[in-house]
């Protein structure tokens, strides 16, 4: 999963002829900083996307720029990077950036691309209220530009401007955070991301999060200062037994789950993109973890353990992209896929008596989009439901 650093500062210089024809071979240059690999990752080159597709490579690590000759077909085309590992496997693609084709009827007329327009936020979701810090300052205009204005739309009829800003959410729902920014020449580039807030379900400082049950009942408490509680119920839901860890600063419990060999799972996520996974016994003592990232603008949503001894590692990043890790029974990482359709949000992952498993996603206009994926993590079938006004989707659940 790539860092800030790449995702944000890719810039793609274009020196291009006059356009007149359907699709244009052109020369491409993208720039950017030097990138750290995630702990247990070593780097041995890049990769260059457009529209998805594989465009060109470089090799090193030290890597900080390519050339690529690419063919335009359409007013603008989507870029995007990767990381290549050595072990064979990629981060994340990075944040899409969007190339507009110059136009013009000669070769002596200047052309001009819009900026590019760029969210960061401090998180992408929580209880209500829940207050949401906004950054455009990776924002970029081509040169001889620069950004004249940020325009903040947050998606509940309230509105901002500044290169940053916050804003609290007081309603539960799903809300797209838009960020227009304008450059100097009078261009404009539009992107936004999705904020889910959902209700607050305690009067206290301590909220229930939702977790998988073995035999026995779980229930897995969130308080404010950062304290995850795991309580042990009897059949009756009568609490039994409990333990508590932290406060960690910048770190919040996300979900707890039983795994078949008798061992236990929490699943904690900080504030700057990483998650942590812990194995505990059957006391609920740690005995071991295993960390990934840091990853900016992306947040670990669930965890699940699979009948073939694999387990699963959800990802939602802050642009609307889902990430599905494979791990192996160690937590290493193994295999991933990507989805990422525009306006929705991924919730929850679990796998399937049939072998299959599910994807849920919430739409930012209340809708819930059920997708079943097959063992390796392929789209299968859909089926949606809504939009209804106000309410948004928490979990999915197939019959034992």
């Amino acid at each position: 999963m790539i860092r800030t650093i790449l995702r944000a500062l890719v810039v793609l210089i274009c020196h291009l002829p006059a356009i007149a024809s359907a699709a244009t071979n052109v020369t491409i240059q993208a720039e950017w900083q030097a990138y750290t690999a995630p702990s247990g990752y070593t780097v041995s080159g890049f990769n260059l996307y457009q529209e998805n597709q594989l465009a060109c490579q470089t090799q090193g690590a030290s890597a900080t720029s390519m050339e690529c000759m690419v063919s335009l077909k359409a007013d603008s085309t989507n870029f995007a990077m990767t990381a290549v590992f050595a072990n064979g496997t990629e981060s994340p693609k990075s944040a899409s950036f969007t190339f507009a084709t110059p136009s013009g009827s000669g070769t002596s007329q200047p052309t001009s691309s819009p900026p590019t327009a760029v969210i960061s936020t401090s998180t992408a979701a929580g209880k209500a209220p829940l207050a949401v810090s906004f950054n455009a300052n990776q924002s970029t205009s081509v040169t001889g530009t620069t950004i004249a204005s940020y325009v903040w739309n947050f998606g509940d009829n309230s509105s901002g401007a500044g290169v940053s800003t916050s804003h609290t959410y007081t309603t539960p729902g799903t809300y797209s955070a838009s960020l227009t920014v304008t450059d100097s020449a009078g261009l404009k580039s539009t992107v936004s991301t999705p904020i889910v807030i959902t209700a607050s379900t305690s009067t206290g400082t301590t909220t229930p999060v939702p977790v998988t049950t073995g035999s026995e009942g779980n229930l897995l408490w969130m308080n404010t200062s950062g304290v995850a509680s795991i309580w042990t119920l009897d059949s009756s839901n009568n609490r039994t037994a409990s333990k508590e860890y932290g406060p960690y600063s910048g770190w919040s419990p996300v979900s707890y789950s039983q795994n078949s060999n008798g061992t236990r799972t929490l699943l904690w996520a900080h504030t700057s993109g990483v998650a942590s996974i812990w194995t505990l016994d059957s006391s609920n003592n740690r005995t071991a973890g295993k960390e990934y990232g840091p990853y900016s603008g992306w947040s670990p949503v669930s965890y699940s353990q699979n009948s073939n001894g694999t387990r699963t590692l959800l990802w939602a990043n802050t642009a609307g992209t889902a990430s599905i890790w494979t791990l192996d029974s160690s937590n290493n990482r193994t295999a991933g896929k990507e989805y990422g359709p525009s306006g929705w949000s991924p919730v929850s992952y679990s796998q399937n008596s049939n072998g299959t498993r599910t994807l849920l996603w919430t739409h930012t206009a209340g809708a819930a989009s059920i997708w079943t994926l097959d063992s390796s993590n392929n789209r299968i079938a859909s089926k949606e439901h809504g939009p209804y006004s106000g309410w948004i989707p928490i979990n999915y659940q197939s019959a034992p």
